[in-house]
């Protein structure tokens, strides 16, 4: 699982860094809250608002990842799976905690994304006089959001409810 690992730190850190460039784009003072209109109504200054985002588009999906992908690997006797009993036997392990570290990944690079996006709004506010968020696509990304996470999570479910037929691989 190494290479899907780096592979998902650095597409972490490449969001995170698109996030750092392209906050040159926004106001000394940024609009960086919107009420439910979409009319700004809290502001930062552009450095508070890049070290925000940057550190949340950081910070968060790691400790996904970690909390999710890898504490499994330390604390394999607190895993609540589907027929456990089937997954979690000696010959499965270490597949079974690849597969719960692949999708911890997949959750990771979801939400770093999702910050990536809602980053974008927030430009595409402060681009606009007055600043104005798109409710159309924030809410689109919102929605979205919440799709993929209840389709990856059904996913996750469905993937060790099923034991395979015996002399099938998982």
């Amino acid at each position: 699982m190494n290479n899907g690992r780096s592979f998902t730190l650095l597409m972490i850190l490449a969001i995170s860094a698109a996030i750092y460039a392209s906050s040159a784009f926004l106001p000394e003072r940024v609009a960086s809250h919107f009420s439910a209109s979409g009319q700004a109504d809290g502001y930062a200054p552009r450095a508070v608002y890049r070290a925000l985002m940057v550190g949340f588009s950081l910070f968060i999906p790691c400790l996904i990842y970690a909390l999710s992908g890898l504490l499994p690997r330390v604390l394999k006797k607190m895993l609540n799976l589907p027929n456990a009993a089937y997954w979690l036997a000696a010959e499965r392990l270490p597949a079974t905690l690849d597969m719960i570290e692949a999708h911890a990944a997949k959750v990771s690079l979801l939400i770093a994304a999702f910050l990536g996006l809602v980053h974008l709004a927030v430009i595409f506010a402060n681009l606009q006089s007055p600043s104005q968020l798109d409710l159309l696509f924030f809410g689109a990304l919102m929605g979205g959001m919440v799709a993929s996470m209840l389709y990856m999570s059904i996913g996750f479910y469905r993937q060790f409810k099923h034991v395979p037929e015996p002399g099938t691989s998982v």
